[in-house]
């Protein structure tokens, strides 16, 4: 009874085909008939248990804190004793599985046996000397695992960290440069001074306007024309008084004043034409500066934003900052763990990179990254979506 329980052990623990921990039965939670499924066909090994789950400093997981271990070692190999086949016919049916199944060479079959005969031997000296704990063999599958998979990660988050900053500096840079574009560009440049050259010469103008200068002389113009049109208006009483001018017929004066009646007239639309051109150019300028007022915003805007991004930068970089310190202080407590003489863990992988979780209604089969993830970041493995549950019986998949 103690050589077949002994084998079963050792057996689960390690093949030539992938690393396994089984822990002695003395931590485990009533559940389930287990069996054991090696190639083609399953042996019942009659173990009332379930394997308790991942177990960190301050909790366990959820299901292996609410139940007690119901049997004691020695009736558990009393059960296995009686529900197993003799040594020989199951060690003999598990190597042709082997062989079968994973096609083994002659070579690595060979060494599978050695390995377990090692392991038989080691188990029987660990026996005499009163120690079946095998926390230290799990410590050191398990943190070895562990580590790698944290350094992988911090590779991967230093990796990120560098693209995301290249992207935000690179983001940086282009605003940067389009403000600097913005303040440079002609056309702003001659908006303003355009605004500026306006507001100059517009009082210059205001002076030298021609329509200004127009209305003064039309203002003489017409004082002339008023006493031309007198002088014109007494020399005409004098042609009828003395007659000696006919009526019909134009004098000098006449012909002065229709000249300076034309010339009036020219000056008066002359005047009227500035007086256009001056709105125009008034309209423009407003125009010109409702323009500027636009890219004056806009670059307001554009600052804004750029200051926008600069603090989503910094707060990246503080975050994978962050990130970072989180990692380096999580690979310390690993380092801390592996010094750690015992760790209540199991662990189950076939070599198809498949980890089986024990839980107590059933199992999760996860892939070995998932399951690394399940046992750092959750105690409770049945609220990980997405995971397959067989209710009943406990399956160990080799």
């Amino acid at each position: 009874m103690f050589k077949t329980l002994n084998f079963a052990v050792k057996l689960l623990r390690k093949t030539n085909v992938g690393n396994y921990v089984y822990e002695t039965v003395e931590n485990c939670v009533a559940a389930g008939t287990v069996l054991l499924e090696y190639g083609g066909f399953s042996v019942d090994l009659g173990l009332d248990t379930v394997f308790d789950g991942y177990t960190t400093k301050k909790e366990k997981m959820a299901i292996c804190n609410k139940y007690e271990a119901k049997q004691k070692i020695s009736k558990v190999e009393k059960l296995l004793a009686a529900s197993m086949e003799s040594e020989s016919t199951l060690k003999k049916k598990l190597l042709e599985a082997n062989l079968k199944t994973a096609e083994l060479s002659v070579e690595r079959a060979a060494q599978g046996r050695l390995m377990l005969s090692l392991a038989l031997d080691k188990e029987n000296n660990e026996r005499a000397n009163g120690d079946l704990s095998y926390e230290n063999l799990w410590c050191k599958y398990s943190l070895q695992a562990r580590q790698a998979v944290t350094f992988r990660k911090i590779e991967t988050l230093e990796v990120g960290h560098r693209s995301s900053t290249k992207s935000y500096q690179d983001e940086i840079k282009n605003l940067q440069s389009l403000s600097v574009r913005a303040v440079e560009e002609p056309s702003v440049r001659a908006a303003e001074e355009l605004s500026v050259r306006a507001a100059e010469e517009l009082s210059v103008r205001a002076a030298e306007e021609p329509s200004v200068r127009a209305a003064e002389e039309l203002s003489v113009m017409r004082a002339i024309e008023d006493g031309l049109w007198s002088k014109n208006t007494e020399i005409r009483a004098k042609a009828k008084t003395n007659s000696a001018v006919p009526e019909n017929k134009p004098t000098k004066t006449v012909r002065g004043f229709s000249a300076v009646t034309d010339l009036a007239k020219a000056l008066t639309k002359k005047n009227s034409d500035m007086l256009s051109k001056s709105k125009s150019l008034q309209a423009t300028l407003m125009q010109t500066a409702n323009h500027l007022q636009i890219v004056s915003a806009l670059a307001a805007n554009l600052y804004k934003e750029k200051e926008k991004i600069k603090e989503k930068f910094d707060s990246i970089k503080q975050e994978n900052q962050a990130l970072k310190e989180n990692w380096e202080s999580a690979l310390e407590k690993v380092k801390e763990k592996a010094e750690e003489p015992y760790r209540n863990t199991k662990l189950w992988e076939d070599y198809d990179n498949k980890v089986i979780a024990a839980t107590l209604d059933g199992i999760y089969t996860v892939g070995w990254d998932t399951y690394l993830e399940l046992m750092e970041y959750t105690p409770k493995a049945m609220d990980l979506p997405d995971f397959k549950l067989h209710s009943g019986k406990l399956y160990l998949t080799i």
